[in-house]
């Protein structure tokens, strides 16, 4: 299959917005070639006493009446800011209350065209297999075994840009209240391994406490309860655009993470037959997330310090 011959796009998109024009305008140009019959658009609101925030959200909202095209445009503009943890969640949610499957973009992750397509064709194959939670977009190897399989599978997902599904959206749970059960910490244990799991416990146990505001933690643990598997693709199909001073939490533009570009997958995918996780992947993303975090606290401290 060709992208330019494959008409207008029927899985339904979401996009998840906030305060800053040109990422989204770059994401939501690639979204304009593929044309999608459905557009969810998600946006937070400013902040309170930032009335240059106030500025940029509204011209990051007015880039929707930039579709061209035929389209159902379906809005959820809030007035106030709702945050990290409950203005990703409540989008989402609300985009599969109203989906059974579908796509999230961030306003700066910027997909590759062939992104749209390989989601489209796995979200039909792996529709009702439970044993998989998760297509991601972002190979932050760049790739991996690309010269013979199209995807693998992952104990490990990147949510910046992905896809899914209503059946397993409905395990999550954006206060992680079933932490504080230790059968639930013994089944992501007994899921990601030991290493890993110390590595999680942190965070997870910062979600619980309200500690951390943020919606993609809760998201890992439930799919590690579930033992649910990601698919992630042979080449990377995701530029996070949006590192930068500006950003939230991607802040340090010489992060590793910020170097990994987009490449095209080739179309048709070849299919894997065996659901099971890629162990050597595995090892090597868990030694980059290390190397990441490693700059991303070198970084903050040069910021505080000069």
């Amino acid at each position: 299959m060709s992208i330019e011959d494959s008409g207008q796009f029927d899985t339904p998109i979401l996009l998840v917005l906030f305060n800053r024009p040109e990422v989204t305008q770059s994401t939501f140009e690639v979204v304009r070639k593929v044309k999608p019959m459905k557009l969810y658009v998600a946006a937070d609101g400013p902040r309170e006493g930032r009335p240059e925030e106030a500025i940029a959200c509204a011209k990051v909202r007015d880039i929707v009446n930039q579709v061209d095209w035929p389209c159902e445009v379906f809005t959820k503009f809030s007035d106030v800011n709702l945050g990290c943890k409950m203005g990703e969640f409540t989008a989402m949610d609300w985009f599969f209350k109203n989906e059974e499957e579908g796509i999230v973009l961030e306003d700066d992750c910027c997909p590759d065209q062939s992104f749209f397509y390989y989601c489209q064709e796995l979200l039909e194959r792996f529709r009702y297999d439970s044993r998989v939670t998760m297509i991601s977009g972002r190979n932050s190897l760049g790739s991996w075994k690309s010269n013979s399989q199209s995807y693998h599978f992952s104990k490990f997902g990147s949510v910046w840009g992905w896809a899914g599904w209503r059946r397993a959206w409905n395990y999550y749970d954006v206060d992680m209240k079933s932490w504080g059960d230790q059968n639930y910490k013994d089944a992501v244990k007994f899921f990601v391994g030991d290493e890993n799991y110390n590595s999680r416990y942190v965070n997870y146990e910062g979600v619980y406490r309200g500690k951390i505001d943020t919606w993609d933690f809760q998201w890992s643990f439930a799919q590690s309860c579930q033992s649910g598997l990601t698919i992630v693709p042979a080449v990377n199909l995701i530029s996070n655009i949006g590192f930068g001073e500006d950003a939230t939490h991607t802040m340090d533009k010489n992060d590793s993470m910020a170097k990994v570009k987009s490449k095209t997958l080739d179309l048709p995918l070849s299919h894997v037959n065996i659901v099971v996780a890629d162990a050597g992947f595995d090892k090597q993303l868990m030694d980059l997330n290390r190397l990441s975090f490693v700059q991303r606290v070198t970084g903050y401290i040069k910021r505080r310090v000069l």
